[in-house]
Order: C-alpha cells, then sequence, then structure tokens
C-alpha cells in the first residue's frame, strides 16, 4: 500500500501541464475502452434527455468523461499540496458576502454535490470557517489516511458515517457550527424518499432536510467548478 501512496503523491506533485496531458489519456481510455464509468454515464443521459439524438448525448457523454478524467487530477493534487496552492487555483467567488453576512454565529450547512473539485471547496471553505462533515474509510487504508489528513487541514472535524456521526453532526449545529454532506449519495432502502428527478422518481436522501429542520441552521449549496 505504501507504493499506491507513493504514486498518489508523485502524480498529484505533477506539474499541471503533464497532468492535462495524462488526463486526455485516461479520457481516451474511458471513451474507447468499455468501462463502468462510461456506461453509467451513456445511461444516465439516455434516462435524463431522452429527447436528444444519440450523437448529441454521446457529445455530452465524451464532455463528461473528459471532465472526469481531469477530475481524477485536480482531486489528486488538492490531497497532497499545500493549501496555498489550492488557495491560489481559486479565481471568481460568488456568494461569498451572503455566506459570511447570513451563516455568522449561526448553524451552518453546506450542502456540497459531487460536481467540480468538491475537495478544493472544502479547502477554500477553511479560510473563512472549518468544518465538521462525515468520511467514510476508504479500502485503501494509506490512501485513507491520506485523503483524512487533508481533509482535517486547518482545524476541521471528520466524524464516522453512523448514527454516532449523524449526532454528532447535528451536535455541532446547534452549537452554531458550520457542517458539509453531500446530498447525492445514494442512502439505504428505508433511510430516503423517492423524489422526481428528471422525470425519474429516484432515491433521495433526506438526512439535510432533517438537519435543517431540526437545528434551524443556514442552507447554502457550494461547487468548485473549472472555469478556463
Amino acid at each position: 500500500m505504501q507504493l499506491i501512496k507513493r504514486f498518489v503523491w508523485f502524480v498529484g506533485k505533477m506539474p499541471s501541464f503533464l497532468q492535462r496531458f495524462l488526463a486526455k489519456i485516461v479520457t481516451f481510455y474511458l471513451i474507447v475502452v468499455p468501462n463502468q464509468s462510461a456506461r453509467i454515464t451513456r445511461l444516465n443521459l439516455e434516462l435524463a434527455y431522452p429527447e436528444l439524438s444519440k450523437r448529441q448525448r454521446l457529445k455530452l457523454a465524451h464532455a463528461s468523461l473528459e471532465d472526469l478524467g481531469q477530475k481524477f487530477f485536480s482531486l489528486i493534487s488538492t490531497w497532497v499540496r499545500p493549501v496555498e496552492y489550492s488557495h491560489r487555483l481559486v479565481r471568481l467567488v460568488h456568494g461569498l458576502n451572503t455566506f459570511n453576512k447570513v451563516s455568522t454565529n449561526k448553524p451552518t450547512l453546506i450542502l456540497l454535490p459531487h460536481i467540480g473539485n468538491w475537495e478544493l471547496f472544502g479547502v477554500w471553505l477553511t479560510q473563512h470557517r472549518s468544518y465538521t462533515a462525515m468520511f467514510r474509510p476508504l479500502r485503501a487504508n494509506d490512501i485513507s489516511e491520506m485523503v483524512r489528513d487533508a481533509r482535517e487541514r486547518g482545524g476541521n472535524v471528520l466524524v464516522p458515517t453512523t448514527t454516532m456521526g449523524v449526532r454528532q453532526i447535528r451536535k455541532r449545529l446547534k452549537q452554531a457550527e458550520a457542517v458539509i454532506v453531500l446530498p447525492d449519495q445514494v442512502p439505504k432502502e428505508g433511510d430516503g424518499v423517492y423524489a422526481p428527478f428528471f422525470g425519474h422518481s429516484v432515491l433521495t436522501p433526506v438526512l439535510p432536510y432533517r438537519l435543517a429542520l431540526s437545528t434551524d441552521a443556514e442552507v447554502f449549496i457550494g461547487a468548485a467548478v473549472r472555469v478556463e
């Protein structure tokens, strides 16, 4: 596992131009070689955009897989590079004044969907407020430790994805702290509700709603997306 950790560290420290080149190779693989990511992407596009032609959906699928290839390297870079490097990547921020004005000394629930570089958003947020979030250890212990260490920089706290973790999240909200929740995780059957999404009934988590309701939290949606 140490070998994998060193490889991830090496990839994350690569110059940006080299990462972009390797991202193109990863994208080519995702498009050409049959794989689960490509299959799920195409299926989702068929379900969400049945009115589009097959060619149009294929174009969207290629764009999505290209973004996935780039995201692979940007996430790793965020883990292993100093926070100052990540801060310099943020060029434009929308809603910061509102966030600072509304959330100060109040329970703050930030919904962070898997859009763009969610790791970068967490690093950026720590400049303004530390946060608590749930964390499920990865299968590779060394990589899991690397991710945990990266997310805990700046005084952030990670709690387990268990009932005890939910209690800690709720407790910190009631103490007027900030919490990040990933709202697009698929819940277990019985832990969510079926809600309409692109014309389909989709199993949707209810934890964010319950947290906001029980703590009277200010709710924000965040994302760090590529602009160039």
